[in-house]
């Protein structure tokens, strides 16, 4: 089991390092239809979206440089990244967002190297 966790804390830190942007996100009641609406319209802009658990998610992060805080993952956890056009790709999510607005939360991300918050996050879009 040790070696599962170890490949899929890879997989996520190679996420991390290859995207030119993340979000992370909070998701509740999302059903399985909705959530491959989210995964298509994410590729469609240029990225993906994955279900992480907490603490991969921190520990992959930690290892590309930068620290996510407890506090800030809440609930369920996904990371939408984008591998080409960072505004657009921000754009798209939020657009799902807006039509979705009870399922999808951002809780933050990074740009370009830095951390950001929500509302920049929701600004950049």
């Amino acid at each position: 089991m040790r070696a599962e966790k170890q490949l899929l804390l890879d997989e996520i830190k190679d996420k991390i390092d290859q995207s030119v942007a993340l979000i992370v996100t909070k998701y509740q009641g999302m059903n399985p239809n909705l959530e491959s609406v989210l995964r298509s319209t994410a590729i469609n802009a240029g990225g993906g979206f994955q279900v992480v658990r907490k603490r991969v998610l921190m520990k992959a992060a930690e290892a590309s440089g930068f620290a996510l805080g407890r506090e800030m993952l809440e609930g369920h956890i996904g990371l939408a990244y984008a591998k080409a056009d960072a505004v657009q790709f921000t754009k798209a999510i939020y657009q799902f967002r807006k039509e979705n607005e009870d399922v999808l939360h951002v809780l933050g991300g990074r740009f370009e190297g830095q951390i950001v918050t929500a509302k920049d996050v929701e600004q950049i879009s």
